[in-house]
């Protein structure tokens, strides 16, 4: 994704208004767990199914993919 000025809960909200099955892994995911942390990214697996989900809902937060899902389906991420 193409990184513009982020809001995190457009985000979420977003994600859960899609239906798209995301993880949320990583630092966030060790915050929502109380997990005191260092680093600021965020890391989501999304279903291979759902790109098109997740990326209408990035799409919305002029978030884009750096590729389409086609060649993210081939490439196996």
């Amino acid at each position: 994704m193409q990184a513009g000025e982020f809001d995190e809960e457009a985000f979420f909200d977003a994600l859960a208004k899609r239906g798209a099955r995301v993880l949320l892994i990583g630092r966030q995911a060790m915050i929502a767990l109380g997990v005191p942390v260092l680093t600021s990214d965020y890391d989501l697996w999304a279903h291979i199914d759902d790109l098109e989900l997740l990326n209408g809902a990035m799409a919305r937060l002029d978030l884009y993919p750096s590729c389409p899902p086609e060649q993210a389906r081939r490439q196996g991420r």
